[in-house]
């Protein structure tokens, strides 16, 4: 945490009224988190997100957290392959990835004593979706955007219109650009989709369930393009009889 700093006359208010704060990470963040060691596989860590419905699990050896695992670096591990409906040869390839191989070292982290808005703060900083939270270097929580989300007042989301909140300079593909350049762009920029323009008109959008879709498809087609020259080998073998 930064160094605390002495407040200056104006700033320390009334000391007889109770002082103002945010909501804290303490109050919203999700307390015992699931954990997975670094020598666990993808698959048990894909297991673990799909049985609990979470996107992201603290990597912890022994008690201490040496890193973060998500949905996202599973998806771009076994990358083709749908995240939850996998192929077989996606399943054998996450079965020999180890989770220490692909998590996140040093990891972003934050205190129950933080405020909310501090936290969303690191979020938008940088572009992830979840903060371990540690007390005195322990795991002891975690909060991720979701719960941000779920603790935004009404009243204070009336308050920001869109053009407060939206992204400017907005990274865009063509229609003919290549789907291996847009998945590039996703994976590098960590974002979920890329609005589609033509002339500067806005005519579609490609986000990962599309490219992961579009994947798929190949592997099908290539798997069905491997197996057909063996299936007819072997009916003529039966005819040939």
């Amino acid at each position: 945490m930064p160094p605390k700093r002495e407040l200056a006359e104006g700033e320390r208010g009334d000391p007889s009224q109770p002082r103002r704060r945010g909501l804290l990470v303490g109050e919203r963040m999700r307390r015992n988190p699931l954990t997975i060691s670094p020598k666990a596989t993808l698959a048990e860590a894909k297991a673990l997100m799909d049985q609990h419905r979470i996107r992201h699990l603290p990597v912890v050896e022994g008690e201490a957290l040496v890193g973060i695992i998500t949905a996202r670096d599973i998806s771009q591990a076994s990358f083709p392959g749908p995240p939850r409906e996998p192929s077989p040869e996606t399943e054998a390839i996450l079965r020999l990835i180890k989770v220490g191989e692909v998590m996140t070292w040093n990891v972003i982290t934050t205190t129950p004593e933080a405020t909310i808005g501090e936290a969303a703060g690191l979020l938008v900083a940088h572009k992830i979706g979840g903060l371990p939270v540690l007390e005195d270097d322990r795991l002891v929580g975690i909060l991720t955007d979701r719960d941000i989300r779920s603790a935004a007042s009404a009243a204070s989301l009336e308050q920001i219109t869109v053009g407060d909140a939206m992204t400017r300079n907005v990274i865009t593909v063509a229609p003919e650009t290549p789907v291996q350049e847009a998945a590039k762009l996703i994976v590098a920029h960590r974002i979920g989709g890329l609005p589609v323009l033509k002339g500067g008109e806005l005519v579609g959008i490609i986000t990962e369930t599309d490219l992961l879709k579009a994947f798929v498809e190949l592997v099908e087609q290539a798997t069905l393009e491997r197996i057909a020259p063996d299936y007819q080998h072997r009916t003529l073998t039966v005819i040939e009889r």
